[in-house]
């Protein structure tokens, strides 16, 4: 068995992945020889957050400050970019190995507790490898004794096949999604996707254009279907379960050289950017109010 610090590697048949108890972050991704998974194969939040669990708030919170049940809260800034608390508490803290088998692997971490977020919930993520890709289940248990805002999402960036990310092909079925301000990276108002650039029902090549939109996803099935092709390669079918109501799309416009472009981020979030100050689809929970959600990524070659 792997040591409970060290990263774990998981595979069935052709398909491997590996997860690394820092932040239960899938780090790596193999279909046969291919990797469908960009980023630097290492925890690296300062690069891109690739493959990190985003708790217990996805994406940016305004100032890092939000009010709770009659309360005034402050987080530590850690995007000094736009002056915001990113993406939660527990992508750079260790993990405890909960259970593993040769394909499967889970971890699980108790979030909160700290001045910013008093609220204690314990985080389990299982990652499951299968023949044609990767299953993650998440749940969630209130384990404080007061009510808790929580929000979690994933974080990683796909790799479809060895074509320029301008050629490759996303098709998602969102009718609408959030505008955002490019001075604060904070979101501002709905949209519908119509004649917004942001239309990919149809499904289209992602050419030049440069962005990071959320993405509202309808709680019916196979709505929260998305695919990302790439002709020359793979079609990534990414999957997700009612409980994930968004998807964050980044066309992984990063600062390093190395790494710009070299993936596209599409990310299954159970809320928006900024939910604990706007409320919108934040989960609260009761003390012992258990939740669960699922996506997976499964891949084929393209016709």
């Amino acid at each position: 068995m792997t040591a409970a610090d060290e990263p774990a590697t998981i595979a069935w048949g052709g398909t491997r992945a590996t997860v690394d108890p820092i932040g239960a972050t899938l780090t790596g991704l193999w279909l046969g020889d291919e990797s469908i998974l960009a980023g630097p194969g290492r925890v690296a939040p300062a690069l891109g957050h690739h493959g990190a669990v985003l708790t217990p708030w996805p994406n940016r919170l305004a100032d890092g400050r939000y009010e709770f049940a009659g309360r005034a809260y402050q987080l530590p800034i850690n995007d000094p970019a736009y002056g915001h608390a990113l993406h939660g508490l527990a992508f750079d803290q260790l993990w405890a190995l909960e259970r593993r088998s040769t394909s499967s692997v889970s971890f699980g971490h108790t979030v909160g507790g700290v001045d910013g977020y008093p609220f204690l919930v314990r985080v389990t993520v299982t990652y499951t490898v299968t023949a044609t890709g990767l299953h993650c289940d998440a749940a969630w248990v209130n384990i404080g004794d007061r009510i808790a805002p929580f929000g979690i999402g994933f974080h990683p960036y796909f790799r479809p096949g060895p074509s320029p990310l301008t050629d490759w092909i996303l098709k998602l079925t969102a009718p609408s999604y959030l505008e955002t301000d490019p001075l604060s990276a904070l979101p501002t108002r709905w949209r519908l996707v119509d004649n917004s650039g942001l239309d990919f029902r149809e499904g289209r090549a992602l050419g030049p254009d440069r962005f990071s939109v959320a993405y509202a996803v309808a709680p019916t099935e196979d709505a929260g279907d998305v695919t990302l092709s790439d002709p020359a390669g793979l079609t990534l079918t990414i999957r997700t379960s009612p409980a994930f109501r968004w998807v964050q799309v980044f066309s992984g416009d990063l600062p390093s050289k190395h790494l710009t472009r070299t993936g596209v981020g599409i990310e299954p979030q159970t809320c928006p950017p900024n939910a604990f100050v706007t409320g919108t689809d934040l989960i609260v929970l009761q003390p012992d109010e258990y939740g669960s959600g699922t996506w997976s990524v499964d891949g084929a070659p393209s016709d």
